[in-house]
C-alpha cells in the first residue's frame, strides 16, 4: 500500500511501532493512542523513553521527518 502526503517547511510526521501504544504499566494499563497523541509533537527518543518509562519491554520504533526546507524556493 503506498501513501502519498505533501507536508509543508516545517510540519513533522512521526510514525511509532506498536511497541508504544502497546506499552503496559505494572497495572496491565496499556499506554494507549491518547497518550501517544499527546507526546506526538516530541523528539522521537523522548517518545521512545516515555513508553520505556511507562513500562514497554519490547521493541519501540519511532520516526520523526520534519521538512526543513521549502524546495520550491530553493530551485528557484
Amino acid at each position: 500500500m503506498e501513501t502519498r502526503y505533501q507536508i509543508a517547511p516545517g510540519d513533522r510526521l512521526t510514525f511509532v511501532s506498536a511497541g508504544v501504544v502497546e506499552a503496559t504499566n505494572p497495572q496491565g494499563e496499556l499506554y494507549g493512542f491518547e497518550r501517544t497523541q499527546a507526546i506526538s509533537s516530541h523528539s522521537a527518543r523522548a517518545i521512545a523513553e516515555a513508553a520505556t518509562r511507562f513500562g514497554q519491554e519490547d521493541d519501540i520504533t519511532v520516526v520523526s521527518v520534519r521538512r526543513a526546507v521549502d524546495l520550491n524556493s530553493a530551485l528557484a
